[in-house]
């Protein structure tokens, strides 16, 4: 029964409800017995591929690659496109008002306005843009820049310098700000899922996470 109005949540668009279903009802029973249709089924809902011609667009655009981008999308904001955070974070991709102006300013895009960070299209190529410039910024190592991404690079910059010669392991064991050292487990936790559902073509499925992502053009 939980399949089946996970299934219909999920085909009415209804991401977060339908991963609800999954994360506390399925995925417990199915994620580790096998891979069959009905579990990848189950995954699939777990782990959508929401807004899928958006995110495309602006994966292409930016040289990310796809599953990053609903990974952040996942833990930032359930696909819920018009959430707003505690700290003022806005829709898909949650963007913080500050960020959001000046990655309006350096994309370029005319004639922002709060507003438009509702609009999916927007808000994942302007977040799309911010995690790419990320990645560029930090010598395409991701956890970096999701650290950025969450807690600010300046942030991560200078704990970096701080803690110079750093394992990865380390890193992400004393990020000192507890939000975001989860925040980069998740996403990474994330993305190790969907590049496990849906491996890239001709790609077996990845079960390790890459540390350097391309940075691309």
């Amino acid at each position: 029964m939980a399949f089946e109005v996970a299934t219909a949540l999920y085909r009415d668009g209804r991401y977060n409800q339908s991963q609800y279903l999954v994360w506390n009802v399925l995925e417990p029973q199915f994620w580790n017995e096998g891979r069959t249709v009905l579990y990848q089924n189950v995954w699939e809902l777990g782990y959508p591929r929401a807004f899928s011609e958006e995110v495309e667009a602006a994966a292409a655009e930016f040289g990310l690659e796809p599953n990053i981008i609903y990974s952040v999308m996942r833990e930032e904001s359930r696909f819920r496109q018009e959430v707003v955070s505690w700290a003022g974070a806005h829709g898909l991709m949650q963007m913080i008002m500050p960020t959001a102006k000046a990655v309006a300013r350096q994309m370029p895009l005319a004639n922002f306005d709060k507003r438009m960070l509702y609009q999916p299209r927007i808000n994942i190529k302007m977040g799309s843009w911010y995690l790419k410039s990320l990645i560029a910024d930090f010598g395409g190592n991701v956890y970096y820049s999701l650290g950025g991404y969450n807690g600010g690079p300046h942030n991560i910059k200078r704990w970096l310098n701080e803690k110079k010669e750093m394992e990865l392991d380390e890193f992400l064991e004393d990020i000192p700000y507890n939000e975001t050292r989860y925040y980069v487990k998740k996403v990474m936790r994330s993305y190790l899922r969907y590049r496990y559902i849906y491996p890239l073509p001709g790609q077996t499925r990845l079960v390790e996470a890459p540390v350097i992502f391309p940075i691309g053009n």
